[in-house]
């Protein structure tokens, strides 16, 4: 009986502990140069479902310095994004395969200009606040690449 007891203590502990590092940590995009240089990271947020996609990052008046809202699809294909009921000017880095295959630049607030259309069809997008990607040198065939890391636990 106390090994029973023991072995269920001991479950515990390791589920308490890997409960606890998956909310201790954040994922990050990473940009990096062909040369491997890294030139930003960003925290974001998801947009993985039709509706989340929809709704992107409209009435938001704020977005964090190294934040933003990464759009994924299932499927590689011609993507197109707008900024109606954005009020945040916005950079769209378009990737595919973990490489980044276009970008529109400072995209403006409330506008219904369709954007995109004429990249490279791409499995995801990450918005950022606008100028970014230039500000961090991102270009087309910089490697994209998602790390879980840890963060401080509240």
């Amino acid at each position: 009986m106390l090994k029973i007891k023991v072995f269920a203590l001991s479950a515990l502990f390791i589920l308490q502990a890997e409960r606890t590092q998956a909310e201790c940590s954040v994922e990050k995009m990473h940009f990096y140069s062909p040369q491997r240089q890294e030139r930003a990271a960003y925290t974001f947020e998801k947009a993985d479902t039709d509706a989340l996609r929809a709704k992107g990052l409209m009435y938001r008046r704020f977005l964090p310095d190294n934040h933003g809202m990464l759009f994924i699809w299932d499927n590689v294909d011609i993507r197109t994004m707008w900024m109606k009921h954005t009020y945040i000017p916005l950079d769209m880095i378009y990737m595919r395969e973990g490489y980044v295959v276009g970008i529109v630049h400072k995209a403006m607030p409330h506008t219904e200009v369709i954007r995109g259309g004429e990249l490279p069809a791409a499995d995801s997008i990450l918005e950022v606040i606008g100028e970014d990607a230039f500000k961090h040198n991102i270009q087309v065939g910089d490697s994209a690449i998602i790390r879980s890391e840890p963060v401080a636990c509240e």
